[in-house]
C-alpha cells in the first residue's frame, strides 16, 4: 500500500496524520507500506504512475490536488485502486 502526500510528514498536521495512519495499518495488519512526498503536479503524476507500475494494489493520494492526476493515471492502471482524500466531495474519491 502506498501513500503520497503533497507536503512533509513533519508538518504535525495534515500530512503527518496520514503518515501515522499508514504506520498503524502497517503495524495492525502487517502490510508492506510505502510513502513518498510529491509537491508539484508533475511529481504527483509521476508518484501515482510509479506506484501503479510497481504493482501496488492500493494507493492513497492525500489531498484534493491529486484528483485530476489520479483520474488520468487510473485509466492506464485498472488493477490499482486510487483513493483521493478530500477529492470529489467531503468524503473523498476512489478510482479504479
Amino acid at each position: 500500500m502506498g501513500l503520497i502526500t503533497p507536503g512533509s510528514i513533519a508538518d504535525a498536521a495534515w500530512n503527518s496524520g496520514a503518515f501515522e495512519g499508514l504506520q498503524q495499518i502497517r503495524d495492525s495488519l502487517g502490510l508492506a507500506v510505502s510513502h513518498v512526498e510529491a509537491r508539484t503536479p508533475s511529481e504527483q503524476d509521476e508518484a501515482l504512475r510509479t506506484y501503479a507500475a510497481q504493482g501496488y494494489d492500493l494507493v492513497f493520494a492525500h489531498g484534493f490536488e491529486f484528483q485530476e492526476p489520479a483520474e488520468r493515471v487510473s485509466a492506464e492502471y485498472p488493477r490499482t485502486i486510487f483513493i483521493i482524500t478530500s477529492g470529489g466531495g467531503w468524503w473523498g474519491t476512489w478510482l479504479r
